[in-house]
């Protein structure tokens, strides 16, 4: 049981510095609204009683803001 909950908090850790590292890429470009949205993604995860289901959802909206990020680093900040 141990290693599941270790597990389950290094994998609340990854998300956590996915998600801070993509709300400061849309903040750095003036993306506010979006910066916002992964904010409260971020107030989300830190709530303790966030279910798996939820994480595994932050984690796919995760990955997709980060791209959206890269993508407007990429383009210059349009």
């Amino acid at each position: 049981m141990a290693s599941f909950n270790e597990g389950q908090s290094q994998r609340r850790r990854q998300l956590l510095s996915s998600l801070r590292a993509t709300r400061a890429l849309f903040a750095s470009t003036g993306d506010y609204a979006r910066s916002m949205k992964v904010e409260l993604g971020i107030q989300m995860l830190l709530d303790q009683q966030v279910s798996d289901r939820m994480i595994g959802l932050l984690e796919q909206s995760a990955a997709v803001a980060a791209r959206d990020a890269a993508d407007l680093v990429a383009d210059g900040f349009r």
